[in-house]
C-alpha cells in the first residue's frame, strides 16, 4: 500500500534513499530486505540469483540521480558466481 513512508525493504530503494551502496552476497540467506520480486523472476526463469550490489549514483552537488545494480558477480579465474 501507499503509506508516503519510505520503502527501505527494497535494496534498490535503500541505497537511494540513504545514498550509501548495498552489497548482498547471497539473497537467499540475506535478511532485511525483501527479495520476493528477485525469487519469482528466478522461479519463472529458472535463474538463480546470488550476489547483488546496489551502488547510488550521486552527482557533484551529492544528489543521487540513480543507482546502478550489478547481479551474480563471477570469480575472474573459475567463472563460479560469487
Amino acid at each position: 500500500p501507499n503509506t508516503g513512508e519510505p520503502n527501505y525493504s527494497v535494496q534498490a530503494a535503500f541505497a537511494v534513499l540513504r545514498a550509501r551502496p548495498v552489497n548482498i552476497e547471497d539473497v537467499y540467506e540475506a535478511s532485511g530486505f525483501e527479495f520476493e520480486g528477485t525469487k519469482r523472476f528466478d522461479a519463472q526463469y529458472s535463474y538463480r540469483t546470488r550476489s547483488v550490489i546496489t551502488v547510488p549514483m550521486v552527482h557533484h552537488k551529492r544528489e543521487v540521480r540513480g543507482c546502478l545494480q550489478l547481479v551474480n558477480a563471477t570469480n575472474p579465474d573459475t567463472g563460479k558466481v560469487v
